[in-house]
């Protein structure tokens, strides 16, 4: 019974969350919240082991045994959610290494999903109604021979990580024994012990996430794998070049693409926002930026994509040629279907509108590709930016954008609050730029951030994925929305096609 290794779809289905999050003006995504309603709860069968591997926890029914099952929220960090259920459930403190699938699941299946994990406490012991069992008798002790199958297939892709002939560090029995004595040393050198407590938020064979307790403040550690290799380059280069941005990074881990942080205090950006703390987001931001001018070759050597605005224009007619197909493809109206002359105009705006900002002289810098208020930490005297996966080098004023999006998506958008915003960020750049200069990126930004957004994900250029049908709904959205906001800047005066 083959499984199917989720790295790749789990990336596609984070990006699309990141996607949906996306609102600006009236465009109406589904939400965190609406997602969750719809979406509800996933069963997960739990794959415990200990000893080596050499046991696994099963539950007794009658007289054979299944797999122990717990049940989750959609859409919130699986790993974070298993692992806390274990322990709240069963006082069994253990880790998640990996998420396997049976081959008749889908990604909108809540059946057959699979988590395993190492157990953690040797000292524990099963309660009533679970039992060890040796792996060489799990044919045997379970209860479905399917469920059986499933199970072993999973466990030799286990093997083949604990051997080395499959790479995956995260997905190795006893990993993170070798992370806890390998952080010993930098953190001694801030006087701070581990305790061995930890919580994890997110696991996969080639990335995790996971805090540390010590003796003081907590300390984090991360480590990605493809497709966000890039991810680890820019945070080390950023956090270097430009330590008041980024948490403190104390010590890397090449080998695993792995950095240990301080915590930086405060509390994520999305947990009950106040307007200060919005114009403290956009004025910090402006400050990274600002800073990050005169370094565009090196925002580029420590891994950024290269999004200025002659590589988006490139991209502008295969990506409405990939918007027709899915028009052509809708299957009743309304929301209006754009024909091909509509998508042509749109598509000499979407150019005029990206010349334009070339044309204004904005200089390039770090812009932020998930700039969302979960990727920013608010404390009372800095604000802190994270996960960098998406860096890039493009117009500045693309980013803040992305912040405007936000401050609507959470309920905190109307006039007053948006022109505050731009009142903040523009006073950042009065010393560079213009007042006619920051006026023109001002109005064109919004359209080609939606431009810029959309492009951002690899699924338009990907056929296998226009099979979906909320990918094909998201890309037609974002054309429509391209099309209001170029009416909008045609309102404003400024004359686009």
């Amino acid at each position: 019974m083959p499984m199917r290794n989720t790295e790749y779809p789990a990336r596609i289905s984070l990006t699309l969350g990141f996607l949906y999050h996306f609102e600006l003006g009236t465009m109406a995504m589904p939400t965190a919240k609406s997602t969750v309603e719809v979406a509800g709860t996933q069963n997960f069968n739990l794959i415990i082991l200990r000893d080596a591997s050499s046991e696994i926890l099963l539950s007794r029914r009658g007289g054979s045994f299944t797999l122990p099952q717990i049940t989750i929220p959609i859409r919130q960090r699986t790993a974070k959610c298993i692992s806390e259920q274990v322990l709240d459930a069963w006082h069994l403190r253990a880790i998640c290494l990996f998420q396997a699938e049976g081959e008749n699941s889908t990604q909108e299946a809540n059946e057959n999903q699979y988590m395993l994990l190492e157990s953690r406490d040797l000292a524990w012991r099963p309660p009533d109604g679970f039992d060890w069992i040796s792996r060489d008798k799990l044919h045997t002790a379970l209860d479905l021979a399917g469920e059986a199958r499933a199970v072993q297939d999973i466990l030799r892709r286990a093997d083949a990580y604990n051997n080395g002939t499959v790479p995956g560090p995260f997905a190795r029995f006893g990993w993170i024994d070798e992370l806890l004595l390998w952080a010993e040393e930098p953190l001694g050198f801030h006087n701070l012990q581990l305790t061995g407590s930890f919580r994890q938020f997110n696991c996969g064979p080639s990335f995790t996430l996971i805090q540390l307790e010590t003796n003081h403040l907590p300390v984090w550690f991360k480590a990605v794998g493809e497709p966000n290799l890039r991810e680890y380059c820019i945070t080390i280069g950023l956090a270097h070049d430009h330590p008041r941005y980024l948490p403190a990074v104390i010590a890397t881990k090449p080998e695993w693409n792995g950095w240990l942080m301080l915590d930086a205090g405060g509390k994520r950006f999305d947990d009950g926002p106040k307007l200060e703390h919005w114009q403290d987001v956009a004025e910090t931001l402006a400050r990274l930026q600002l800073e990050c001018l005169k370094e565009p070759e090196r925002l580029l050597e420590i891994g950024c994509k290269d999004r200025r605005m002659a590589k988006t224009i490139e991209q502008i007619d295969p990506f409405l040629d990939t918007v027709n197909a899915l028009m052509r493809e809708q299957p009743c109206e309304p929301p209006q279907r754009l024909n091909q002359p509509e998508l042509e105009r749109l598509g000499t705006s979407l150019k005029d509108a990206c010349r334009c900002l070339e044309h204004a002289d904005i200089p390039d810098s770090i812009l932020h590709g998930d700039f969302n208020p979960g990727n920013v930490l608010v404390g009372p005297n800095s604000c802190f930016f994270l996960d960098w996966a998406e860096g890039c080098i493009g117009p500045p004023f693309l980013t803040f954008e992305h912040l405007i999006a936000h401050l609507y998506r959470l309920d905190y958008g109307n006039s007053h609050s948006e022109q505050e915003l731009r009142r903040v960020y523009a006073r950042c750049w009065a010393d560079v730029l213009s007042n006619e200069q920051i006026s023109q990126a001002m109005i064109v930004a919004p359209l080609i951030a939606v431009l810029w957004h959309a492009l951002g994900s690899a699924v338009w250029q990907e056929s296998r994925f226009m099979r979906e049908g909320r990918i094909a709904k998201y890309l037609r959205s974002m054309a429509r929305r391209m099309q209001k906001e170029s009416e909008k800047i045609r309102e404003s005066g400024m004359i686009l096609a």
